[in-house]
């Protein structure tokens, strides 16, 4: 039996047995798992990045739509003062 630098018995890479003591696979090493995509750290950052932006822009927009509905304007100026912020998000985006 071999042994580490602390005198302790060394372990043996984990196999995939089925318990099986005279099965031909029990000493087939296992291949290790590749990293799924929803624990890369570059994929959680950009979730936490969106998910602010996506809900606070959201809300900022709502709360600045109601305050200009209510400004003693033209309709056609406040449409476009409600509608102007989702035109710059989209040509934003297409700038990218």
């Amino acid at each position: 039996m071999k042994t580490n630098d602390n005198g302790s018995p060394e372990q043996a890479e984990p196999t995939e047995a089925r318990g099986d003591l005279f099965g031909d696979d029990a000493m087939v090493p296992t291949e290790p798992q590749p990293k799924s995509i929803l624990a890369n750290e570059q994929f959680i950052w950009t979730l936490r990045w969106t998910h602010i932006h996506l809900f606070g822009m959201s809300m900022i927009f709502i709360l600045l739509g109601a305050v200009t509905a209510f400004l003693d304007l033209s309709v056609k100026a406040r449409n476009w003062m409600i509608a102007l912020p989702f035109v710059g998000v989209v040509v934003d985006i297409a700038t990218m």
